[in-house]
C-alpha cells in the first residue's frame, strides 16, 4: 500500500506535474546525494552526505542514516528559523544554535529538539540570559543582563526569576532578596544612593513593613506603600527627636505623637493631628489618645524590625547562591556582602549632644542646672518640619521586558 504522500506524487507525475527523483521515486521534495536502495520497487533512501529540500520549502545541509539526519547539519526552515548543530535520530541533539527570524538566538545545549542544560539566550533588544534551561525554557540558576545594563543573577523558573536574586542595576544601586514572576517581590535589602531600604517590596518598590536608613542620617520603621511610607510608623531625626503615627504619601497625615526628648534624658510627648505634613491647631478630637497613638506606631516599627532582620537573611542567601553561579563572576562577588550593601551611618554629632556634653562636664555638682538637664527641646525648633522624602530604586525590569522600579 503506497503512503498519501507517494499517492499523491503518482498523480501528480501522470498529470504531467514536474516531480523531483527522491531515491528512485518521484516526489515533491528533492534529494541530493546518494541512497541507500531498499530492493522494494527500487526505491531507496537518503544516505550519507547530502542535500535535502522539503515540499514546504524547509532545507538541510548534512549527513542522513536510514533516511534521517544524524552528526552536524544545517537545518533551514520555511518561517526563516534555522539551526546549526548535531542532530541524532532525527532531531537536534547536541551542542548547536538556533537562529529565529525575528534575530532571537540560542547558543548551548539541545536534547530532542529543545534547549536542554547550560546555554545563552540573546533577544533582538540586546537581552542576555546565560545559564540553565529546561524543555527550552530559563529555569535553574543563571545570570540575565537587561538591554540598560542590568545585571540579575538568581534562580529561574520556567522562564521567568524565581526563588533568589542579586540585582545590580545600571546605575550602581543594587538589591539581593526574593523575586517572581521577573519581579522583585518578597522581602529583601536595596541600597541606592547612600540609602538603604531593608523589608517588603512589592513589584519592585518597598511594599509592606520595613526599615530605611538615609545618607542624611534619618530613620523610618514602620508601612510602606508603592516606595513610600504609608500607614502607620515612626520617624527618627539625627538629634534623636521622633515622629510616631500615620503617614500619607511619605508625610505625617492623620493623628501622631512627636516625641522632643530632653538634653541629657527625660522626653516629652506632643500630641497633635497633621494633615500633609503640616501640623494643625483643630481637629486634635478626633485622634485617639496619645499613648495608643504611640503604641501603634511602635508596633508596626517593630513588626518592621522583625522585616528587616528576615531580609538581611534574604541578603546573606541571594549573595551566596550568586557566588555559586560562574556567568555572574562578571559582577565581581568576591567582596564581603558589606562592600556591595554598606551601612548607612545613623548617628550624627548635633548641637544637643555638644550642649550635653558642656552640661555634663559642669554641672554635675550644680543642682541649679538640673532643670537645664531635663528640658525638652524647643517644639519649634526643627522638629516640626516634615520627614523628608527619599527615592529608592524599584521596579526591575522583567526578564525580558519586565518592568524596572522607581522611587519611593
Amino acid at each position: 500500500m503506497l503512503s498519501s504522500r507517494s499517492s499523491i506524487a503518482m498523480l501528480l507525475a501522470m498529470a504531467g506535474a514536474s516531480l523531483a527523483d527522491m531515491c528512485g521515486r518521484p516526489s515533491l521534495e528533492s534529494w541530493e546525494g546518494t541512497c541507500l536502495k531498499s530492493g522494494v520497487g527500487g526505491w531507496g533512501t537518503p544516505e550519507g552526505d547530502g542535500f535535502y529540500i522539503m515540499e514546504d520549502g524547509t532545507r538541510l545541509e548534512g549527513s542522513y542514516q536510514n533516511g534521517k539526519p544524524v552528526g552536524f547539519g544545517i537545518f533551514t526552515w520555511a518561517n526563516g528559523q534555522r539551526f546549526i548543530g548535531y542532530w541524532e535520530n532525527g532531531k537536534p541533539h547536541g551542542n548547536g544554535t538556533f537562529t529565529w527570524k525575528n534575530g532571537k538566538r540560542f547558543e548551548g545545549s539541545v536534547i530532542d529538539g529543545v534547549p536542554q542544560g547550560k546555554g545563552r539566550l540573546v533577544w533582538p533588544g540586546g537581552e542576555e540570559y546565560k545559564g540553565t534551561f529546561v524543555n527550552g525554557k530559563e529555569d535553574g540558576r543563571g545570570l540575565f543582563v537587561s538591554s540598560e545594563g542590568s545585571y540579575f543573577c538568581g534562580e529561574f523558573r520556567q522562564g521567568n526569576g524565581y526563588g533568589s536574586v542579586l540585582v545590580k542595576f545600571e546605575d550602581g544601586s543594587v538589591y539581593a532578596g526574593d523575586w517572581s514572576n521577573s519581579s522583585l517581590t518578597g522581602r529583601g535589602v536595596s541600597y541606592f544612593r547612600g540609602n538603604r531600604y531593608e523589608g517588603e517590596f512589592l513589584e519592585a518598590l518597598p511594599g509592606g513593613r520595613g526599615v530605611m536608613f538615609t545618607e542624611k542620617s534619618v530613620k523610618y520603621y514602620g508601612d510602606w506603600s508603592q516606595g513610600a511610607r504609608n500607614g502607620s510608623g515612626v520617624y527618627v531625626w539625627p538629634d534623636g527627636s521622633e515622629y510616631r503615627g500615620s503617614f500619607r504619601a511619605g508625610v505625617q497625615h492623620g493623628c501622631g505623637v512627636q516625641v522632643l526628648p530632653g538634653i541629657l534624658w527625660g522626653e516629652e510627648l506632643v500630641k497633635g493631628l497633621w494633615v500633609n505634613g503640616s501640623q494643625q491647631q483643630e481637629g486634635l478630637s478626633s485622634c485617639v489618645q496619645p499613648g495608643e497613638t504611640d503604641i501603634l506606631a511602635l508596633q508596626s516599627a517593630e513588626a518592621a524590625k522583625e522585616s528587616a532582620q528576615e531580609a538581611r537573611r534574604r541578603l546573606e542567601e541571594a549573595f551566596e547562591i550568586a557566588r555559586t553561579i560562574p556567568e555572574c563572576a562578571i559582577m565581581n562577588l568576591s567582596g564581603s556582602v558589606e562592600n556591595t550593601f554598606p551601612a548607612v551611618s545613623t548617628f550624627v554629632f548635633t548641637e544637643r549632644h555638644l550642649i550635653a556634653a558642656a552640661l555634663f562636664v559642669t554641672c554635675l555638682t550644680s543642682i541649679a542646672c538640673l532643670y537645664l538637664i531635663v528640658a525638652p527641646t524647643s517644639p519649634h525648633g526643627q522638629h516640626d518640619k516634615q520627614p523628608e522624602k527619599t527615592k529608592s530604586k524599584g521596579e526591575v525590569k522583567d526578564n525580558k521586558g519586565s518592568k524596572k522600579e522607581k522611587n519611593n
